[in-house]
């Protein structure tokens, strides 16, 4: 992220933090943004749009106005839960069980200090919710549970509580999983506008594709 930043900076782009939309309009020329940061409103304009707003992409989606037809996908929050290893795991490698639905199992990945990281679990809510719930221990049972499947000799009193995400799913617990929606003026109708969502945790890991593909629908878009 450090890198991607210095690219940024080094284009003469900004990257501005703790700030949040609370309108977007369309003009024929530009868009134009209403943002707050400490209590401080401005305006930006820009001529190319991309909304990637994750959790709250529906929220800005719906902002603004569209031509008949179109409907901005709804966002479903569905929390996962993480546990860390207090031990040195046998793995050297990222280990992934069969998938379950849109569940893709306990599985094992390392941070970047090389640390064992389970999970997550999934738990779709109804609204985002970043604490930890322990579940009486619940949680820990299955979590032991799903890792036997992979790891038959873990020992006891291996695992710790560590973190919580939330993925912004476009789809109804119960229901297929859908791919990821790039919406350009195919889709919705607003020229120079893309919008991205449902990009959860695999969108991380093709984000700069994403990133490519979303600039080639923008330089299609101007030369049409």
């Amino acid at each position: 992220m450090q890198a991607l930043h210095g690219h940024i900076a080094s284009l003469g782009g900004e990257v501005i933090l703790n700030t949040s939309v609370s309108g977007i309009a369309a003009g024929d020329e530009a868009f134009s943004l209403e943002t707050d940061s400490g209590g401080e409103g401005s305006t930006l304009t820009c001529r190319n749009l991309v909304l990637a707003g994750g959790l709250g992409g529906t929220t800005l989606g719906r902002m603004l106005t569209y031509p008949s037809g179109y409907a901005v996908p709804q966002t479903y929050p569905a929390r996962g839960h993480y546990f860390a290893s207090g031990r040195q795991v046998p793995f050297q490698h990222l280990v992934y069980p069969m998938p379950v639905g849109a569940w893709l199992g306990v599985h094992l990945t390392f941070d970047v200090a090389g640390r064992a990281r389970f999970g997550p679990d999934i738990e779709w809510r109804d609204s985002v919710d970043y604490s930890f719930d322990e579940d009486q221990g619940r949680r820990l049972a299955r979590f032991e549970q799903e890792i036997h499947r992979y790891w038959p000799e873990l020992p006891p009193a291996t695992l710790h509580p560590d973190s919580v995400g939330v993925r912004p799913k476009i789809y109804r617990e119960g229901e297929p999983v859908a791919d990821f929606a790039i919406h350009g003026a195919r889709e919705h109708g607003v020229a120079r506008l893309v919008a991205l969502y449902g990009i959860e945790s695999p969108g991380l890991t093709s984000s700069l594709a994403i990133g490519d593909y979303v600039a080639r629908m923008l330089q299609h878009a101007a030369a049409a």
